[in-house]
C-alpha cells in the first residue's frame, strides 16, 4: 500500500492524480445507482464517503457497521502486487495515456473470467444457502477431477491469504440469518485442515457482501472500485519513470 500513501502525501503533481482518481471514483460510485435498485444517479451527501455512496447505489441502507466493512474491503484490495491489470495500466502510463485511459485499462484487462469474473463464479459455489456438508461435497468432487474450489488456492499465499481471513472474519461478525455464515466458517476450516486449501480473498468478499445483504454483482464491482485507487497509484509512480516501458522479449526460433 506505500503507493497508495503517497498518493496523499506528494507534491503538487501528485495531488492533481490524487484529485483526478476521487472525481473518477466518486463519479463511478455515483453512477453506479443507474444499475442499483433506483435506476437513477445516486445523489452524494455533502462530505459523504466512497463507501457510504456505493452502499445506497446498491440499494441499501448505510449503517455504521457497513461503512466500516465496505472501507476494509477497499482498503484491502486497493492494490496488490502486478497482476494483469495493473500491468496494463503502467504500460499505458509509460505511453504517456492519460489516468482515465489508463484506468480503463485497468478495467479491460481486469474483466475475464479468472479476475473479476471470478465472484460470479464463487457465488454460484456457495449458493443462497449454503451449508457446510453441500460445500464440502462439492469441494472433494472438484478435487477428485483435479479442479480448484472457487475462490481458493492463491498462488502467492500458499497458507492463505491474509486479505481474506480479515473479511472472513468482518463477514462473520456481520452475517444474520439471511446467511448461513457459521456453514461457511466450517467449511473453511474442514477444507484449510482436510485439503490444506485456504480461501483467496474472492471467496471472503462473495461472503461479505452476502452477510451486508448487498446484491451479489456489487462483489465484482467493489474490487475494480478499490483497484482504482491502487491503479492511479501506479500511474503516479511510472510516470517519474522516463521512457516508455518496454519487457524485452527473446525469440526462439522453431526446430
Amino acid at each position: 500500500m506505500e503507493r497508495t500513501r503517497r498518493m496523499s502525501g506528494g507534491g503538487a503533481q501528485d495531488a492533481g492524480v490524487a484529485q483526478e482518481a476521487r472525481l473518477l471514483i466518486c463519479a463511478v460510485a455515483q453512477a453506479l445507482g443507474c444499475v442499483g435498485p433506483a435506476r437513477a444517479l445516486t445523489l452524494p451527501d455533502r462530505s459523504e464517503s466512497i463507501a457510504s455512496t456505493l452502499i445506497r447505489s446498491f440499494g441499501c441502507e448505510t449503517t455504521p457497521a457497513r461503512i466500516r466493512a465496505v472501507n476494509a474491503l477497499l482498503v484491502l484490495l486497493a492494490d496488490h502486487e502486478l497482476p494483469p491489470g495493473t500491468l496494463a495500466v503502467r504500460a499505458a502510463a509509460s505511453g504517456g495515456a492519460n489516468l482515465f485511459d489508463c484506468i480503463a485499462v485497468g478495467i479491460c484487462a481486469s474483466a475475464g473470467t479468472e479476475i473479476a469474473g471470478h465472484y460470479a463464479v464463487v457465488d454460484r459455489f456457495l449458493t443462497a444457502r449454503p451449508s457446510a456438508t453441500a460445500l464440502r461435497d462439492k469441494a472433494l468432487r472438484l478435487h477428485q477431477r483435479a479442479q480448484r474450489i472457487p475462490g481458493f488456492t492463491h498462488p502467492l499465499y500458499m497458507g492463505g491469504d491474509p486479505r481474506a481471513r480479515h473479511l472472513l472474519a468482518i463477514a462473520a461478525e456481520l452475517a444474520d440469518d439471511s446467511f448461513n455464515m457459521r456453514q461457511v466458517t466450517d467449511f473453511v476450516g474442514w477444507a484449510q485442515e482436510n485439503l490444506a486449501d485456504h480461501p483467496r480473498h474472492e471467496f471472503a468478499v462473495v461472503c461479505l457482501v452476502r452477510a451486508l445483504r448487498l446484491p451479489v454483482w456489487s462483489a465484482a464491482v467493489f474490487f475494480l472500485v478499490a483497484r482504482m485507487a491502487g491503479w492511479a497509484a501506479h500511474v503516479e509512480e511510472q510516470r517519474s519513470v522516463t521512457g516508455l516501458w518496454r519487457p524485452r522479449a527473446r525469440y526462439v526460433p522453431r526446430p
